[in-house]
């Protein structure tokens, strides 16, 4: 299951001709659900250029974890998704209010398929597998 090391702590900036297309948004606010998070991308101007989500929930606690992964088929998605935000609150007046200024870097682990199969293991643990993340994960191993 991801946990906060995912990110990659070293060379984690874009760069010219970067190929990584996984995102790991990191102090977002603990009362933004997955579909406030598909909003809020949606609105910065993400809308349709991004294919996997997964937002980690702590299992023994039920909370969700601070931070989440998304993956844009288009590298150059991906490095404007961690300039637009980077160092800015993310999701609104929440995260002003609750001080938190995000951070946004490539996740050390790349691709729709990985996080959607972390994200039917998650799925799985707290309810059983489901045949629609099953049919995602191998759709989206099929385009890499």
């Amino acid at each position: 299951i991801f946990d906060d090391t995912d990110v990659a702590s070293a060379d984690s900036a874009p760069r010219a001709g970067d190929a990584r297309t996984t995102v790991m948004i990191q102090r977002i606010p603990p009362s933004l659900d997955e579909e406030r998070l598909r909003s809020t991308l949606d609105a910065m101007g993400f809308e349709g250029r991004y294919d996997a989500v997964h937002m980690p929930i702590n299992h023994g606690s039920k909370v969700r974890m601070r931070y989440a992964f998304v993956n844009f088929p288009d590298p150059e998605d991906a490095a404007a998704c961690i300039a637009s935000c980077t160092g800015k609150p993310f999701g609104g007046s929440s995260s002003v209010e609750e001080g938190l200024i995000c951070n946004a870097a490539y996740a050390r682990n790349q691709g729709a398929a990985y996080i959607l199969s972390e994200r039917a293991k998650a799925d799985g643990a707290s309810r059983g597998h489901d045949r629609s993340t099953k049919a995602k994960i191998k759709q989206a191993m099929a385009f890499q």
